[in-house]
This record gives structure tokens, sequence and C-alpha cells, in this order.
């Protein structure tokens, strides 16, 4: 009996400890950019990482008061259009390696308002008919606060993600252009499937997937259990990881800003289309 109860205090005795080394382990995760928790990648759950994709994320959140500044970090996997209260702010990433992959810097505090607010972006990868010069390593969208107050709207718990089906790639190659075809698929848009005014306010998005915060795993950080790799897993694909800084990603993207300025948009009409099904 006393050979058995001295097994059992010390069996209590290393878990007490294990815990303690965790939780200092989790106390001295590192702060990235001025003092901000780290992000993860986020993605749709149960979706090949490497497969045709779009998706749309929202994050909703309330301000007392309109910052004079509120700066966010953004970055995805193909590439992503990022909207505040339904105007867009950003596009991107540059086009890079994984190795070197960009994130653009944006001050979102002009389109925010006292009140609700709301974060959304839209989110592709082009899959197997991807440009030729499109690097991936899977599906993905980051949103990183550049302090702890802008960390708040981190991707990751609290987001909401919808698959959009209203998307349909369309591959190009030589016999539609008649010659060596590198850029991106055209697309097709089926409307009467399409979420119109997702990136807005007043959008209902009660239906849409929320993710939870991610469950601790022995031996990983916060964020091991998203399901990360080119498999279909969990919402939380990956931690942010700074190609010159601290960061907590696994096998991740390694982020660096972005070195050139971005493309010139702005909005064109068709004069008459070329044909209508009805």
């Amino acid at each position: 009996m006393k050979l058995r109860q001295k097994s059992l205090r010390d069996t209590l005795i290393v878990i007490a400890v294990a815990a303690a080394l965790s939780a200092a382990v989790g106390a001295q995760q590192p702060r990235v950019f001025e003092g901000a928790q780290p992000a993860n990648w986020i993605a749709p759950a149960k979706i090949p990482g490497d497969s045709f994709t779009v998706f749309h994320a929202r994050r909703s959140f309330v301000l007392q008061n309109v910052p004079a500044r509120f700066l966010v970090h953004v970055s995805a996997d193909n590439r992503y259009r990022l909207y505040v209260n339904g105007e867009e702010v950003s596009s991107g990433p540059q086009r890079a390696d994984v190795m070197h992959w960009r994130y653009e810097t944006v001050d979102i505090a002009p389109k925010l308002r006292a009140g609700r607010n709301v974060v959304a972006a839209l989110v592709w990868n082009w899959g197997a008919a991807h440009p030729v010069a499109q690097h991936s390593l899977r599906t993905g969208l980051l949103v990183q606060g550049n302090t702890e107050r802008e960390a708040a709207i981190n991707t990751g718990a609290g987001w909401k993600l919808r698959v959009d089906s209203a998307y349909k790639f369309v591959p190009l190659g030589f016999g539609e252009v008649r010659g060596y075809y590198a850029a991106s698929p055209g697309e097709a848009v089926d409307a009467a499937r399409y979420p119109w005014g997702w990136e807005k306010t007043e959008y209902d998005d009660a239906s849409w997937l929320v993710i939870s915060p991610p469950v601790q795993q022995a031996g990983r950080g916060a964020g091991g259990g998203g399901g990360g790799g080119r498999g279909g897993g969990g919402p939380i694909v990956g931690r942010l990881a700074l190609r010159d800084g601290p960061g907590v990603g696994e096998g991740s993207w390694l982020l660096t800003p972005r070195d050139i300025p971005a493309m010139e948009e702005k909005p064109m009409r068709f004069l008459t289309p070329i044909a209508q099904k009805m």
C-alpha cells in the first residue's frame, strides 16, 4: 500500500511540474510587431489546401471611439481582397515564394466608426490552374494586429467563414489563346448563389462557420490542432512566422513586408455583353 501511495505521489508531482512548465512556455510566447500576440492562419475546414477554393471571412468588433491609427498586417495564399465596413482597403499579397511570403500593412482607421465594425476578406486559391509564377503552401488568410489593441481582430477565434460555391474557374490554355499561357484562369460566377453584401456591416452571417479557440496540444502551440499542411483539417491552419523576427509558425509561411508598390486598380465597365444565357 505504501509503495502504491508513493507511486501516486510521484505521478502527481510530475504532472504538476509539467503543467507549470507548460504555463511558463505559454507566458513566454514571443510578441510580434509592437507587442501583439501572433495571429493564426485560417481557412475553411475539411478542404484540401491545394485545391480550387474561394471563401469569405468576417470579423465584427465594437469600438467606443474611432482611433487615430489602427494598423493591421494582411496576407493570404493564394490571394485576398480586404474590406472594412463594406469598403475595399487592400488586395494582395505581392507574389513571392513561401520562404519570403509577402504581407501588406494597412491603416484601417479612416474606415472605422464608433460602434460595430466589420473586417471582411475574399480569399481564393487557383489550385491546379494557378499561374506559372504562383507559389503556394496551402489556402489560408492571415490578419495580424500591429499592437495588442489591434490584435483583438487577429485571425483565429471569433472569425466566421463561408465557402463560396458561386465561383467556377475557367482554365485557359493553348487552345483558347493560340499560344503559351502562364497567367491566372478566367472565372464564371453564378449570381444566384453569390452571397451579395457579404462584406457589409449589416449582412447576416449567423449561418457561417464560427472559429472556436484552438485546442492546446502537448509539444505544440495554441494553433497545433488546426490541421495544417495540404490535407483537409480544422480552420486553424498555421501560426504567424516572421522571416526576420519572432514567430511561432510551424512549417508556415515566412512573412516579409511588401517591397514594391501595389498595382493600380480602377473599375471598368463592359460596353455591351458578348453573350447572355437565360
